[in-house]
């Protein structure tokens, strides 16, 4: 690194620093204690985001970067969205829950200290993790891809997706939602449908990285288009987190494309106007029918909602965007819990590990991995069924499981596994596979945050195996194909 790239590291560093230092000195002297607590906790995401871009090893964190994004968006924007801006819209910060109606959210300062600990634990986790580095990682990293595998991705992931849609349809995906919940029948169509389903979204990742300059070109426009199109159908089932995983996996993809970091990053400022609009506008849509009305009666629903529901209810639909954001505050009943009765559960449910390997298919039902939901359900009296599930939260499990220090290890050791895996992918021959790799693995590390430890640790092992060996697969495929059946797609 040159001196001139140091002093820029130094300074980027110092403002940071001297700048959250007197924002969160400005709100203590206020007693806003959570907000100052919470400023405090991003700065171990800004550090751990500048480190990677000066250092060129963006690619190698961008799995723990991923991680803490999530955490960030669940515990500093919902969980302080849910604390300062309820009063302002006249609604009190209590749990909706049977046997806690109405009951007050106690413990924040201590919720808030559990996020500076998780966040402060993952910085620190992927900074020791790149001592195991066997080479200085080169500068530069998210390089565009070959414009022949692109296209080449574009023309075979298109047809994958195709077939996984009209599976999907077939397997009654379009009112699973109330008609089969989360149990689906082991065998059926919608079984393997959800399982292998992972690899659809390959489209929207190449969709993504074949993005071009200038910024509004037609094929800009026409890609943006398609994905817009694809979110808005699969909102038709009454769900948001397939729409959300399409848009994930196209700005995934936009890492590689020709487009610079900060072209990235307008691009993405840009769309979350429009992802706020589309979650509360299907959160007001749907309702008991909703999954099982005619195609013609749900986008009347979505209409209503856009022009009458949301305008009207707006404090209402801001009320429930930010509850859901925040996992509805399951997370905080449990640290509420723990900090009164300081009872902790240690290491109960990891035997279940054992069979985190084994399919359903191969040996039948078995308890699932991510035990937040039923302990919810046995411990704390929520009503957890097929059709209404909630995330215990990553961060509150871990409390449960052994206070602050058990916090503090957990999001420690989970980035510094993250880290590492990242450097393995960084080693990989295969640009094209590296990137996808990379990308997949990315969306679940954001997700982490909704899962038990027992979830997690699966979602870190399991999962990426499956999708390493499903999305390799489809990759060495698009790899074999001659470069001339790219040129066939050529403008």
């Amino acid at each position: 690194m040159n001196i001139e790239l140091k002093k820029l590291k130094m300074s980027v560093v110092e403002k940071i620093s001297i700048g959250g230092g007197a924002i969160i000195l400005f709100l203590f002297f206020f007693q806003w204690y959570e907000l100052a607590l919470g400023v405090f906790a991003t700065l171990p995401l800004l550090f751990l985001i500048c480190r990677s871009v000066f250092d060129g090893t963006l690619e190698i964190r961008f799995l723990s970067i991923s991680y803490l994004g999530g955490q960030s968006l669940c515990w500093l924007i919902g969980f302080l969205g849910c604390f300062y801006i309820f009063p302002l819209i006249d609604y009190p910060l209590v749990y909706l829950f049977n046997g806690a109606n109405g009951r007050p959210v106690k413990h924040t300062v201590v919720t808030m200290i559990l996020v500076n600990l998780t966040m402060w634990g993952g910085l620190l986790g992927s900074q020791i993790a790149l001592f195991f580095q066997k080479k200085q990682t080169e500068a530069g990293s998210f390089l565009p891809l070959p414009k022949h595998f692109l296209r080449n991705g574009i023309l075979v992931t298109s047809i994958v997706f195709a077939i996984f849609l009209l599976a999907s349809f077939y397997g009654g995906g379009l009112s699973a939602r109330t008609l089969i919940g989360s149990r689906i029948p082991i065998g059926s169509l919608l079984y393997w449908v959800t399982g292998f389903g992972g690899v659809s979204f390959l489209f929207f990742f190449f969709a993504g990285a074949y993005l071009c300059m200038p910024f509004f070109s037609l094929r800009n426009v026409m890609l943006l288009l398609i994905l817009f199109l694809c979110m808005a159908l699969s909102g038709l089932t009454g769900g948001r987190g397939t729409s959300i995983q399409m848009l994930l996996f196209f700005l995934g993809g936009t890492l590689f494309s020709d487009f610079s970091l900060k072209t990235i990053a307008r691009l993405t400022i840009g769309l979350v106007p429009i992802v706020l609009a589309f979650v509360i506008v299907i959160g007001a849509a749907r309702s008991e029918n909703f999954s099982t009305d005619r195609f013609e009666v749900r986008i009347e629903k979505i209409w209503h909602a856009v022009t009458v529901t949301v305008p009207i209810q707006w404090k209402n639909r801001t009320y429930y965007f930010l509850r859901r954001i925040t996992n509805d505050l399951a997370g905080q009943l449990v640290i509420d819990t723990v900090s009164e009765k300081q009872e902790f559960i240690g290491f109960r449910n990891f035997d279940r590990l054992t069979t985190i390997f084994i399919p359903k298919f191969i040996i039948g039902e078995k308890p699932s991995a991510d035990d937040g939901p039923e302990r919810l359900r046995d411990d704390y009296g929520l009503i957890v069924t097929d059709f209404h599930s909630i995330p215990i939260t990553f961060m509150a499990d871990a409390f449960e499981r052994g206070g602050y220090f058990a916090t503090f290890l957990c999001s420690f050791l989970l980035s510094f596994w993250l880290t590492l895996i990242g450097i393995s992918i960084r080693t990989l021959k295969w640009p094209l596979f590296r990137a996808v790799l990379l990308i997949a693995f990315a969306y679940h590390c954001f997700n982490i945050q909704t899962f038990s430890v027992i979830g997690t640790i699966r979602e870190v092992t399991y999962t990426f195996v499956k999708d390493a060996i499903l999305m390799g697969s489809v990759v060495f495929f698009i790899s074999l194909l001659p470069s001339k059946l790219a040129d066939l797609g050529k403008p």
